[in-house]
């Protein structure tokens, strides 16, 4: 009997080992179209044989687990390639953005408008005296300060709105890892008795997804749990726990047991990665050569137009367009004087003053390097004893140095045999811009009347020429003198760096917008490669992992077939059985 009772329980277990293979055929269909779902198979080993009569016989079939087919070096590296794609897909489209900003093909373009300003000098020096051609002037100025307000508010509007994209993605990253974390704990829980096969595709599922949003490496534990950390080591997941990011003045930070740790310039990979590199690298770079390029425009035209002359004499109050932060402090630093470093103190600073009598003008000249500080209130002093009460200069309420002619006295600035020290063009005397950089830089607003841009120079009397074109000339040949500018260059982790250059303004930008071309092609290749790469390894992934229908098929049948005869097994056992029983 006990023979009989092994081949129904033979036939027994091949009905439930075929059975299960139908149920897990089944669910794999079911999942054919399930995005990250593995194929599941049904393993059979044989059982444990039995001994009789000096024989060991065998004992059916046994299903230990039902198993994932999944490659974990496939996947991870799917998930890396992943990572690095919308990384780059993100750079890609923001590059874009700044492409059209600094489109060169229309007539608004900041090479366009550069050309405009230099030729309206140009058509000034034809006609040095006329009004229209000073208000071309002008207006040229206008319309190229404008520019750089416009671009560094593009800049200024991208980076908001990738801090912005950060803070989002960083709230999904939370809601991310605790739902892995959570994870986590099922899978273990379960896993002390049986495969949780779904619970692992759900959970790589998010793993991808985060993988998306920011670099992670994927550390699987024994235990069936997944370690979980950013590319440089801060931990997001372990075992059950998770560990939040927050975003504060821009910056990432990662809450570890010590508290708070700043890991902005440690990310790398996915959305996250992606967005910190084109805001802390690209955009920093193009702001601070727009910030370099206005900045080294507005001293090079202050510097050659504070040496000149307009139709006339100044007759009435001129107000200084930069202001110190400390009147009595040191001039010679940016942090009291935005072009304080170029001022040369060895010179000196000369201002010509006359009246509506026949009388020559007559000079007034102050030695720079007599100032013992040097600062604003000593060359106020200093002027005022030598200027002897025909002009007074004082320090106004906004720490603006101003000249105030007295009674018919006028005065203006500089001649043809005078080296100029820069010290009326960093304090923003007689100058055709004010501001420093891309989002200040304006016209002088002294300049809304045309009869004081300065087309002329004095000569060595202070008297004018009819028709004196030689600072219009002087301004027009800017164009194409070189001048010294640093060029920059940030990367996240690594201070900013600049390099200076020996470069005319219009070489200078058009080499702004010709890298900016060069990067949108490489972040293009970049972006045509990973997608290249994941293609492949998900062609490779979906070889082993993917439900195929033609497959399940076969194994539809295969578990058919082996289901009936496993029941003709048990029909014929019992049969026999029947007979013995009846033998009896």
């Amino acid at each position: 009997m006990s023979g009989i009772t092994t081949l129904l329980n033979i036939a027994k277990g091949a009905l439930a080992a075929q059975q299960y293979g139908l149920n897990v055929t089944g669910h794999n269909i079911a999942n054919v179209n399930t995005p990250g779902y593995s194929r599941q198979n049904v393993p059979h080993t044989s059982a444990m044989p039995y001994q009789a009569g000096g024989f060991l016989i065998g004992n059916g079939v046994e299903v230990d687990q039902i198993q994932r087919s999944t490659d974990l070096m496939l996947e991870n590296r799917l998930r890396q390639s992943n990572s690095d794609l919308a990384g780059f897909e993100e750079i890609a489209n923001y590059i874009r953005i700044l492409e059209n900003a600094f489109n060169e093909n229309t007539d608004d373009s900041m090479n366009q408008l550069l050309s405009d300003f230099w030729n309206s000098w140009q058509d000034l020096s034809n006609n040095p005296q006329g009004i229209p051609e000073r208000v071309a002037v002008y207006n040229a100025g206008v319309r190229l300060t404008e520019k750089f307000d416009a671009l560094n508010a593009e800049l200024l509007n991208v980076e908001t709105e990738m801090t912005q994209e950060v803070e989002v993605s960083i709230t999904e990253i939370n809601n991310l890892t605790v739902q892995i974390a959570d994870l986590n704990k099922q899978i273990v829980v379960l896993e002390t008795t049986r495969s949780a096969n779904d619970l692992h595709d759900k959970r790589d599922v998010l793993v991808t997804q985060l993988a998306q949003h920011i670099g992670i490496r994927v550390f699987p534990q024994d235990n069936g749990a997944y370690t979980i950390v950013t590319g440089n080591g801060n931990t997001l997941i372990s075992g059950v726990d998770a560990y939040r990011l927050e975003l504060s003045g821009g910056r990432v930070y990662w809450e570890g047991s010590a508290g708070m740790m700043d890991i902005t310039d440690r990310i790398e990979g996915g959305k996250v990665g992606g967005w910190l590199d084109m805001r802390d690298e690209i955009v920093a770079k193009y702001k601070t050569d727009l910030d370099e390029l206005a900045h080294g425009l507005a001293w090079s035209v202050n510097l050659q137009h504070s040496q000149g002359a307009g139709l006339e004499y100044f007759d009435a109050q001129l107000i200084g367009s930069y202001a110190v932060t400390n009147p009595a402090a040191d001039l010679s630093l940016t942090s009291t004087l935005d072009f304080g470093d170029k001022i040369d103190f060895t010179k000196n600073f000369k201002m010509w003053i006359k009246d509506n009598t026949p009388a020559a003008p007559v000079s007034v000249e102050i030695d720079l390097s007599t100032l013992a500080t040097p600062s604003l209130n000593e060359f106020v002093a200093a002027f005022n004893v030598a200027a002897g009460g025909r002009v007074l200069a004082s320090v106004n309420a906004d720490n603006q140095l101003q000249f105030q002619p007295q009674g018919t006295n006028q005065f203006a600035f500089g001649d043809d045999g005078f080296d100029d020290s820069g010290f009326a063009a960093a304090l923003g005397i007689n100058t055709f811009f004010q501001g420093h950089d891309a989002m200040t830089i304006r016209v002088n607003e002294v300049l809304k009347d045309p009869e004081y841009i300065a087309a002329a120079k004095l000569d060595i009397n202070g008297a004018f020429g009819v028709g004196d074109n030689r600072n219009a000339l002087a301004l027009t040949d800017a164009q194409h003198m070189p001048v010294s500018i640093d060029q920059w260059t940030y990367i996240r982790n690594q201070p900013p760096t600049s390099k200076t250059v020996s470069t005319s303004f219009d070489e200078y930008y058009r080499t702004m917008v010709s890298s900016l071309g060069v990067k949108a092609l490489s972040t293009s290749r970049d972006v045509e490669f990973n997608q290249t790469m994941v293609t492949k390894i998900g062609e490779q992934r979906d070889s082993i992992s993917a439900v195929s229908l033609d497959e399940e098929m076969v194994s539809l049948m295969k578990y058919q077939h082996a289901y009936a005869v496993a029941a003709k097994l048990l029909t014929m056992a019992d049969e026999v059985l029947e007979d013995l029983v009846r033998a009896k």
